[in-house]
């Protein structure tokens, strides 16, 4: 169904809107506190006003590979994301849901999980917003692939010069990438 971009940098009003031109969607983590509604507030103080919608768990590894959980507070709201001020004349503003998630009681030995997420997906239960969450997660398994692929298998070091080649190695480096992983 969707196609989806979680690249961290990928946090441009421009991809936005080019996202709408090509019909496809985005899932982001934000870095960006933009101006939302008439332009008299951001997005971050929009949130601030917005009720909790409920908590979820997740999975995740800790610096020394222990599997443990992090309770998850989920906020979501759809907002009226504007253009950046220089771009205003260029940009339309765009209706957009940002979807915050923070952990509760984080343990003392690492940093405390606050996700940052906005899309041009509907979020209109807590469902949906476990839903893009657990998209958002899986961030960390699409990483860990590519680094057994790149540093594992050094799918970067191949010099096969023809397309065909390349797509074959690069699919036998990508069956045995999934199997270490």
């Amino acid at each position: 169904m969707p196609i989806l971009n979680n690249v961290y940098s990928s946090d441009i009003y421009e991809l936005f809107c080019i996202a709408k031109t090509y019909d496809t969607h985005f899932l982001i983590r934000t870095s960006v506190d933009r101006l939302a509604g008439d332009g008299g507030h951001t997005i971050a103080q929009e949130m601030q006003d917005t009720l909790g919608k409920g908590f979820h768990r997740v999975t995740l590894r800790d610096k020394n590979d222990k599997v443990t959980q992090a309770k998850l507070a989920i906020k979501y709201r759809r907002i009226t994301v504007l253009p950046p001020i220089g771009k205003q004349k260029c940009y339309p503003s765009l209706e957009l849901t940002v979807l915050h998630a923070n952990e509760v009681n984080a343990p003392a030995n690492r940093k405390k999980l606050e996700w940052k997420l906005i899309t041009d997906l509907p979020v209109r239960s807590r469902k949906e917003a476990v839903e893009k969450l657990d998209w958002y997660a899986m961030r960390w398994k699409i990483e860990l692939f590519h680094k057994i692929l790149k540093s594992g298998c050094r799918v970067e070091d191949s010099k096969l010069r023809t397309a065909q080649r390349l797509t074959n190695i690069i699919a036998i480096f990508c069956i045995v990438s999934w199997r270490i992983f």
